[in-house]
């Protein structure tokens, strides 16, 4: 089975060199330097594999070229895979219809690792794009989070966060067409019920206070009707190409799906509504008194002679 990493082999776990090898070296990035234009025009599928190897470029090993390679060889042996628009003679936006009935849709899919990179503890992560329930993605990124995250809710969130505003932007430039009456409206899809709980809870309370000044704009483009999140189950979670190595049967679903090749057929899971606020456990603290104690205190409690 053919994939962008090799299995059992971690990137980021491969030593690095004291003394580089400039061969090595040139040849790292020269081999990266293809792959990343490659990537970013028709190849979305490569993504990770990518960020993980431009991780490295400072200090290349013979193993990391190794890995390149591999990565090639990848590219050669599916180079019948290539994006695929199919056009459409009528346009819908989901929540309206301006013009005649059609399958236009604009989805967002987010996800993220726990601290996969060893050496900064910061997580891999990606979001993906589409414009249409069997069309190829018009945006992929796989990045690594700017922030280490206390935990994989944290990440997720963050994600979340990311791909709300990048979509933002996309919804703008299909604003500006001047194609629809109403201002654009779309969906993103999370995989992670913690984070879909962490953004109905009222903040002031909450232990996620502290993302509060620089991720929680999501929540206001949530209340102002301009996101959908909807739960999705992990198995049709497509941007989960971006955050670890995938292989066999989902590594193969997922990239037919991101270049057009297989449609998206699941279903719109549970709807995150910022009305509905989940009951915070009040909190009791607990007070605990030695016997010893006892006796004066119920002393002091109890009214004088």
């Amino acid at each position: 089975m053919h994939c962008p990493i090799e299995k059992k082999i971690e990137i980021l776990h491969c030593p690095e060199p004291d003394d580089v090898d400039k061969n090595i070296q040139r040849q790292f990035w020269t081999i990266n330097g293809e792959l990343m234009y490659l990537c970013t025009h028709t190849r979305p599928d490569l993504s990770y594999a990518l960020n993980q190897l431009t991780s490295v470029a400072h200090r290349p090993h013979a193993l990391h070229l190794a890995q390149a390679h591999h990565l090639l060889r990848y590219v050669v042996t599916t180079k019948h895979y290539k994006m695929k628009f199919h056009r459409s003679k009528n346009l819908q936006l989901r929540g309206y219809n301006f013009m005649d009935a059609s399958n236009f849709e604009m989805q967002g899919y987010a996800d993220s690792s726990y601290a996969d990179c060893k050496a900064t503890a910061r997580s891999s992560a990606g979001h993906v794009y589409f414009l249409g329930p069997n069309q190829a993605c018009v945006e992929a990124i796989a990045k690594k989070l700017p922030d280490v995250g206390n935990s994989s809710t944290e990440n997720e969130y963050i994600t979340l966060s990311r791909c709300a505003s990048s979509g933002y932007y996309i919804k703008q430039f299909v604003d500006e067409l001047g194609l629809f009456d109403k201002p654009v409206r779309f969906m993103i899809y999370e995989d992670n019920s913690a984070t879909l709980n962490a953004l109905k809870k009222n903040v002031a309370t909450s232990k996620y206070r502290h993302l509060r000044a620089r991720w929680h704009y999501l929540r206001d483009m949530v209340n102002e009707k301009t996101v959908e999140v909807h739960k999705i189950h992990t198995d049709d979670q497509v941007a989960d190409i971006f955050s670890k190595p995938l292989y066999g049967v989902k590594l193969q679903k997922f990239t037919a799906q991101m270049l057009g090749h297989l449609p998206r057929d699941h279903e719109d899971g549970e709807l995150v509504n910022m009305d509905h606020q989940p009951e915070m456990e009040p909190y009791v603290p607990v007070v605990e008194i030695k016997s010893s104690y006892a006796k004066i205190l119920k002393q002091m409690l109890l009214p004088g002679d």
